[in-house]
């Protein structure tokens, strides 16, 4: 239990400081991407990935016990081990389902930065190429 808070904590520092990096880093390269609200929603929508409850370990040791200590009940070890599957896949699909989403989220979210890149760039070159408008009297 106290593992699995720490480790929680330190993913989530270790993201916290990650995020903090790309922010100085697009700081330094483009400061008026800072501007787009964009950008800010986007980071935001980040922040929030490491508490997502997803849990690599899982609460089934590989080997049950039973199977260790005794192998003359073998009625009563056929009977468990159909329980032990039916945990075991049970606890496996929500797994695979939470990771797929957050691959899901993870697409998501490059294909939204992607597109709001390219179109930054249209719109930089777009500035670029327009002539300034002065008043006239």
């Amino acid at each position: 239990m106290i593992y699995s808070i720490l480790m929680s904590l330190i993913g989530f520092v270790l993201f916290s400081v990650f995020l903090v990096l790309i922010k100085q880093l697009i700081e330094k390269l483009s400061s008026r991407l800072l501007q787009f609200p964009l950008f800010w929603h986007g980071l935001l929508l980040l922040s929030f990935i490491p508490l997502l409850p997803v849990s690599y370990r899982s609460s089934e040791s590989i080997i049950p016990s039973i199977l260790l200590t005794d192998f003359v009940h073998s009625n009563t070890v056929l009977k468990s081990s159909k329980i032990i599957i039916s945990r075991v896949y049970n606890h496996d699909i929500g797994q695979y389902s939470f990771i797929i989403l957050l691959m899901i989220i993870g697409i998501g979210c490059v294909v939204s930065i992607t597109r709001f890149i390219q179109s930054w760039f249209a719109l930089n070159k777009f500035s670029c190429k327009c002539e300034k408008v002065s008043k006239s009297k």
